[in-house]
């Protein structure tokens, strides 16, 4: 047997209030779970016995006495001898092999209980002299026969399965490597027992001269056992209070939460929202009333799925008390751990550090966060391997043990799905819900924890936290920690109130105002940010033509306005996707990303980003992969736009193409994150209409459609001119008018293909290269002017006529 944990090198409290060392507590442990004779070993000390309380060597040389005396001349000079007579003398040190072998002789006589102690086992295991002669002697202990009773015990001075690990790898012993790295024969020695604490309270107050009630002992037990400190730690706090009694434990600031003397059902009461879970709590209060009750114990194990700060972890503790108050619990206690602390990262690890979980938490609640991790892919299988080291402790209702599992809603569905075993050993009214809480939940929750500072809220900061919280619940960000944010945001408040208490500029005892709380708070209330809005709106108004774009964006940014005139709260959930119909180079990606800044600065997204794709970003050439790429791509896009150039791409392979399947996950997609996300489409209009026909549910989808008609000549003009400016350069007399026939005769006779926007820029490229030939070929010298004769017209990408283009612009010009 193998033996861990804080407890070997605690002390242990004795039902008289004596504080025993381990040794002598194993001991007196072992001799009366039968094993007799207790023989204890450490690298520094001889194998001793220990029979009924008397110690004795085992083997002793006849006693002889000593003298000194001194040695002349040879090379090592004047030097002192120890001689021995029949004096005195103590045994010496047995070597590690007559250690071992005489060990060997005591486990193999079967006439009384044996039992060895190997204290400090790392030690010994690691530095013994004959390892090959240790690995035979421990594989021979492994074979011994069943009727044989005796045991060794090998105790490691590890604190916890991490450090124990770690010992392992460095043992020169094969047996007990493998067993530590497998699980096998491991305990785990933890914190002290309440009945321990209990004696401890209770000596502690004799020597104050108190009575302590056994109710009121047991209370501060459990609190303190709650806490997994050391025996040592709570010898060295107790006589510092000045009475041991609940209230002074509570108030000595020892405790990591908050204690409160009430009975857990009379705060379950006083709780802000949680429905689901106090309705559970109240149905085992009447369950456990029942006479029948402690026969007929249902199966505890609960699921436990909200968002953060809904108080899951709460709950959980509320849950371990009240269920100690019941009887169901012994200690009540609560150990937490997040799932990627069950895992380990080589084989049987993972069930080590399971089960040391599972044995900290006996008579409590384990409460697993995040307990769907355990069923991710990413994880190697050993978070499967914890699921099947847990799976015995869920099955049997009579455990001193309850398992809370919590996380997401919708990963916690996944998680019962994934193994068969877990569904039923969660029942289903087991399973209990955390809302988001409301706007006046969240009201109530920093009135109260202003309350606990000894402090209260002014009107008009009431009044505009009703306002704030309104705004967050209306429209969660994903990572919204309710409670938690509620938390933070008077913490933020209380410092600024204390540098203006310093400052003079306010009363210590004045209630919280407006002005404590942080600048973001205010903005928040705020209709997303005016000064973006207007920057939006402006780059927009600047782009060349597009009337009927610009007339409707104004339009919506003018509702907003009014709806937040009306003190209407902000609607991100409503669907703002959006189609972008017209020929090329008309501007539609400017405006896409525009479209993004603008919702921005209206608070419609909370990024505004714009994440650009065409078909070969969202379909896969292999059965699987498509709808990852889709769900990769969202996840990207998520609080700002999603730009799909050319969409209909995604339908014109027919019913067996994967864009099909890219378009269900997309349809999908704009549906459960339409709070989050706007997907732009952009493409021809007749190309367009029939990628809206490929899937039922797309036009519905979209709130509206934005038409981009082809720049007119004086549009081309303007566009020219601008791209001029811009990079400093002038354009003679003509070549504007030059210019814009070149750009007609090309839509003329490519008007399908036409680049618009793309054709005036290629121009005015060809423009500036032809500058750029006529001075360096000494044509007058430098010059930044632009000449008709640089307007050199050539027909556009994709332009297959065979038209003699330059006769065609002479004739338009």
């Amino acid at each position: 047997m193998i033996l861990y944990g804080p407890g070997v090198r605690d002390v242990f409290i004795d039902p008289a209030g004596s504080a025993l060392l381990f040794e002598q507590a194993f001991t007196d442990w072992l001799q009366t779970s039968g094993w007799p004779r207790v023989y204890i070993h450490a690298p520094h000390r001889r194998l001793t016995c220990k029979d009924g309380g008397r110690i004795h060597i085992d083997s002793e040389p006849e006693a002889v006495s000593e003298q000194m005396r001194f040695l002349t001349g040879g090379p090592l000079g004047r030097r002192m001898l120890l001689e021995k007579n029949s004096a005195s003398w103590a045994a010496p040190l047995m070597g590690d092999a007559h250690t071992l072998r005489l060990m060997d002789t005591l486990l193999a006589q079967t006439s009384s209980g044996t039992a060895l102690v190997m204290l400090q086992a790392e030690t010994t295991l690691r530095f013994f002299e004959s390892p090959r002669l240790l690995a035979g002697v421990l594989a021979d202990w492994n074979q011994l026969p069943v009727d044989n009773h005796n045991r060794c015990w090998m105790i490691f001075s590890a604190s916890d399965e991490d450090e124990l690990l770690d010992q392992a790898r460095r043992l020169a012993a094969p047996e007990i490597r493998t067993a530590i790295l497998s699980g096998s024969g491991l305990a785990c020695l933890g914190g002290p027992e309440e009945d321990e604490l209990q004696a401890l309270c209770a000596a502690e107050a004799a020597r104050k001269g108190q009575t302590l009630p056994a109710e009121e002992a047991a209370r501060m037990a459990a609190w303190m056992s709650a806490e997994n400190r050391s025996m040592r730690y709570w010898q060295a706090k107790l006589p510092a209070l000045p009475g041991v009694d609940a209230p002074s434990l509570k108030a000595a600031g020892w405790l990591s939460a908050g204690v409160d003397l009430r009975p857990p059902l009379v705060r379950l009461n006083d709780w802000v929202g949680m429905a689901d879970f106090r309705q559970r709590m109240l149905e085992l209060a009447d369950w456990a009333a029942l006479p029948q009750a402690v026969q007929a114990r249902p199966l505890l194990h609960m699921i436990f799925s909200g968002n953060p700060g809904t108080g899951k972890t709460s709950a959980a503790r509320l849950t371990g008390e009240l269920l100690h108050d019941l009887g169901w619990l012994r200690r009540g206690h609560l150990v937490e751990v997040r799932a990627a602390e069950l895992v380990a990262d080589h084989v049987g690890g993972t069930a080590l550090k399971t089960r040391a979980a599972v044995e900290r938490a006996r008579g409590g609640v384990l409460f697993i966060d995040e307990a769907y991790s355990l069923t991710q892919a990413d994880r190697g299988g050993f978070g499967a391997e914890a699921l099947e080291t847990l799976l015995p402790y869920l099955e049997d209702s009579g455990t001193d043990l309850v398992v809370i599992a919590a996380g997401y809603p919708r990963e916690m569905e996944d998680f019962l799905r994934v193994n068969p075993g877990l569904a039923r050993r969660f029942p289903v009214e087991n399973r209990l819900f955390f809302p988001n809480f409301s706007a006046a939940e969240l009201l109530e929750i920093f009135n109260r924890m202003a309350s606990r500072q000894g402090l209260s809220c002014s009107d008009d900061l009431a009044a505009m936290l009703g306002q704030l919280f309104e705004r967050l619940v209306s429209d969660p960000a994903p990572d919204f920690g309710n409670a938690g944010e509620v938390r933070n945001l008077l913490e933020a408040a209380l410092r600024r109130r204390a540098v203006r208490i310093r400052r003079g500029e306010m009363d210590s005892q004045a209630p919280l105002v407006c002005e404590d709380l942080p600048p973001g708070a205010a903005a928040a209330i705020e209709m997303g940010n005016p000064e973006e809005t207007e920057a939006a709106l402006r780059a927009i108004d600047g782009l060349v033509g597009l009337s009927e774009v610009k007339a409707a964006l104004h339009g919506q940014v003018k509702l907003a306005r009014f709806e937040h005139l009306r003190g209407q709260p902000l609607k991100r959930q409503e669907s703002r996707h959006l189609l972008l119909v017209g020929p090329p180079g008309t501007g539609k990606t400017t405006v896409a990303r525009l479209i993004g800044r603008l919702y921005h600065g209206l608070g419609w997204l909370r990024r505004g980003h714009c994440v650009e794709v065409s078909r070969g970003d969202l379909v896969a050439p292999y059965v699987g992969q498509t709808a990852q790429r889709v769900a990769r791509t969202v996840e990207r896009a998520l609080d700002g736009v999603l730009f799909i150039d050319e969409a209909y791409a995604l339908s014109r392979g027919g019913s067996g193409d994967f864009g099909v399947e890219a378009l269900d996950e997309l349809v999908k997609a704009m549906e459960d994150h339409r709070g989050r996300l706007v997907v732009i489409a952009a493409g021809y209009e007749a190309e367009m209409a029939a990628f809206l026909r490929a899937n039922s549910g797309l036009e519905s989808r979209f709130a509206a459609t934005l038409h981009f008609d082809d720049l007119t000549g004086d549009e081309m003009a303007d566009l020219l001119a601008g791209m001029a400016r811009q990079e400093g350069f002038e354009l003679g007399s003509g070549v504007s008018e030059a210019a814009v026939a070149a750009l007609l005769a090309e839509k003329m006779h490519c008007s399908s293909r036409f680049g618009n926007g793309r054709a005036v820029r290629r121009l005015f490229a060809d423009m500036k290269q032809s500058l750029a030939s006529r001075v360096l070929a000494g044509n007058g010298g430098l010059t930044v002017r632009i000449e008709v004769e640089d307007v050199m017209p050539r027909p556009g990408p994709g332009c297959k006529t065979g038209m003699n283009h330059l006769d065609e612009w002479v004739r338009v010009l």
